[in-house]
């Protein structure tokens, strides 16, 4: 949890809040677009780099996913 924890320290807003509305409290885009007053068309491509970055700060602590 504490690698998780810095590595979602190191994402930028809105994209760190948007992994987490996504994948924990599991929104759809049109509810992360409401909660964060995005555009819902830029919130595809925000997760898709977010969860590319999550996953190159997470792999060098041994932590791997086949997502993204």
């Amino acid at each position: 949890r504490e690698v998780l924890a810095r590595a979602l320290a190191e994402i930028d807003e809105p994209a760190r809040s948007m992994l987490v509305l996504k994948y924990v409290h599991g929104y759809d885009y049109a509810r992360i677009a409401e909660a964060l007053g995005v555009p819902q068309g830029s919130i595809g491509t925000t997760l898709l780099r977010a969860r590319r970055r999550l996953r190159n700060l997470l792999e060098p602590h041994g932590v791997t996913s086949t997502a993204a």
